[in-house]
């Protein structure tokens, strides 16, 4: 009897390590736009980022408001992002068109956040 528990168990344990691998955390996998953080009124931002055509990537600190200036175009991005999230491709939140090139955000945790 206690034989076909531990077999149960075990059976149970490695179909759950399976479904785990199979669906769980995948290399490459990008995160769900919703742990990035929100698009919110210009009139909000604390911070502006002015975004060249030579611009390849940006600094900001989670909790940040930035208002994003590209030409004649602006947006502004509340970082109320997932503490995991290390860096992300900024064409990922922005309007259409707002971009026509490649900027990767970098991101610093926000300091209410971290241990000391």
């Amino acid at each position: 009897m206690a034989n076909h528990i531990r077999a149960g168990a075990l059976a149970i344990c490695t179909a759950a390590i399976l479904s785990a691998c199979a669906t769980g955390d995948q290399q490459g996998a990008l995160p769900p736009v919703s742990l990035l953080g929100q698009q919110v009124d210009d009139a909000a931002a604390t911070q502006i980022v002015i975004i060249h055509p030579n611009t390849k990537w940006t600094n900001i600190e989670s909790g940040q408001i930035v208002r994003f200036v590209a030409g004649n175009k602006t947006f502004t991005w509340s970082f109320t992002n997932s503490q995991t999230i290390a860096s992300f491709d900024l064409n990922r939140v922005t309007p259409p068109g707002f971009l026509d090139h490649r900027v990767t955000v970098y991101l610093t945790p926000d300091p209410k956040y971290t241990r000391r």
